[in-house]
């Protein structure tokens, strides 16, 4: 074999390994990729909070009006006093404002609970959950959601008045175990889910005054109807 013709293979076998690794590295490059960077957040009394560093949106919708407000969030078992703490409704992300303006994010797999100015939050699932009654191991949750309204169509020309706006909405639900039942401020609704004890749930209601269709209420009806009954229709 002549030099000639090894030295052109071993050229061949370089050139090889070469495309091999220019088609190898972007792609190690694309799976090491950061989604996003974490941050810490250092408070007065030395604890530490994992989340993201955040401009405040303004179209997003929050469960307070300003930040003036106290919380808790429970961490691995603990409870931690935060002020300035809000609910991001639109994004469902617990906050709280920073002294430059900003806002920091905390991270959701941490913070499993947590209460604004006495509203109790719970996570299910990906999102939180305002608890409202729980008894053992059943809860009645209220979800924040954001709905959208589009403006006012004009009668003469079908143009539309206004642009549209976002609002706050609301949905509840009875969650036992594994198993979840969504419900409305109704009297049929309410009932449904205590089959076996109506006549117990109407004479309740009746005697005390209350109406299926107030949230206060509704809370009453269900802590009395799940300590008389805790099983669910």
């Amino acid at each position: 074999m002549s030099f000639l013709f090894i030295t052109k293979y071993m050229k061949k076998i370089i050139l090889t390994i070469i495309f091999s690794c220019l088609v190898i590295v972007p792609a190690i490059s694309q799976a090491l990729t950061i989604q996003r960077v974490e941050t810490k957040l250092i408070t007065n009394q030395g604890l530490e909070f994992f989340g993201n560093v955040a401009e405040k949106e303004k179209n997003d919708i929050y469960l307070n009006p300003t930040w003036n407000n106290k919380g808790e969030l429970l961490v691995d078992g603990k409870k931690h006093t935060i002020r300035n703490i809000n609910f991001n409704i639109s994004r469902n992300e617990v906050s709280c404002k920073l002294k430059n303006g900003k806002y920091f994010v905390f991270n959701s797999v941490d913070v499993r609970e947590f209460s604004i100015n006495n509203k109790y939050f719970k996570k299910n699932g990906r999102s939180y959950y305002e608890v409202l009654v729980e008894e053992d191991n059943t809860y009645f949750y209220k979800r924040y959601d954001v709905r959208y309204h589009e403006g006012v169509t004009h009668r003469i020309g079908g143009g539309t008045v206004g642009s549209g706006r976002m609002s706050t909405s609301f949905a509840y639900l009875i969650k036992k175990g594994n198993e979840s039942k969504t419900i409305e401020l109704s009297k049929k609704s309410i009932l449904s889910l205590f089959e076996d004890q109506q006549e117990e749930l109407k004479r309740f209601v009746k005697e005390n005054d209350l109406s299926y269709k107030r949230e206060e209420d509704l809370i009453t009806i269900i802590s009395h109807m799940l300590k008389f009954e805790s099983k669910l229709s």
